[in-house]
């Protein structure tokens, strides 16, 4: 693992375009991760897929001697009220900050709850381990925009914004963005079912804003 950064340097020696696309798509050549292929029909998605997979595999390799415990030994909260869901909620964003360090209350969650960000869906214990690897938590922080928590019996629902500092060695690019989370509840438990994200930019205006090492 030592010799990644040299490598990595090595390679940006030779003549590239430095935008954070590019150094992310060097980095991933130059440790022999595997990209997905461009699509024609859509080269937003395309490019999404290949920036998740370069920072997944590099958060991976940097986190490869790590191991984070996952409990799914919590009671259920069944039958939970939208007032104290909420107030769950709003704990879990602002004092857990799960939205990067995966510290979630998982007793408000069915164990069977799929996690869908703008790259792909996990399943919950998927999501924790690969969160917990994919950010820098003290380079990172969400916050809930004031006033936008919505609680039903169906859904919960808030507004965000962030900054993301990613996992990735020597790079650590950091980058703004803002979205909206959706919580689905099972009606019958009132635990959730679903967490979807949803971002406001699009993943190049993403791309644009990054700064390279932690800045």
């Amino acid at each position: 693992l030592s010799l990644l950064p040299l490598r990595l340097f090595d390679c940006a020696m030779q003549p590239c375009i430095l935008s954070l696309s590019s150094l992310l798509l060097l980095a991933a050549s130059c440790w022999g991760w595997s990209l997905p292929p461009t699509s024609s029909s859509s080269q937003g998605v395309s490019r999404r897929e290949a920036f998740g997979q370069a920072v997944s595999s590099a958060a991976l390799i940097a986190a490869a001697s790590e191991s984070f415990p996952v409990s799914a030994a919590e009671g259920k909260k069944t039958g939970i009220s939208n007032d104290e869901l909420g107030k769950i909620i709003e704990k879990d964003v602002a004092e857990n900050q799960f939205m990067v360090r995966a510290d979630l209350t998982r007793s408000i969650y069915d164990e069977s709850a799929t996690f869908t960000d703008e790259i792909d869906t996990y399943q919950l214990d998927q999501w924790i381990k690969g969160t917990k690897r994919l950010f820098v938590a003290d380079k990172s922080h969400v916050d809930m925009v004031p006033g936008s928590l919505q609680v039903s019996n169906e859904e919960a629902s808030f507004l965000f914004t962030e900054y993301l500092t990613f996992n990735i060695p020597v790079l650590k690019p950091k980058v703004d963005l803002s979205g909206k989370v959706i919580l689905k509840r099972d009606p019958s438990t009132g635990l959730i079912t679903s967490y979807q994200e949803k971002w406001d930019q699009d993943v190049n205006t993403v791309l644009k804003s990054a700064k390279l090492f932690g800045n």
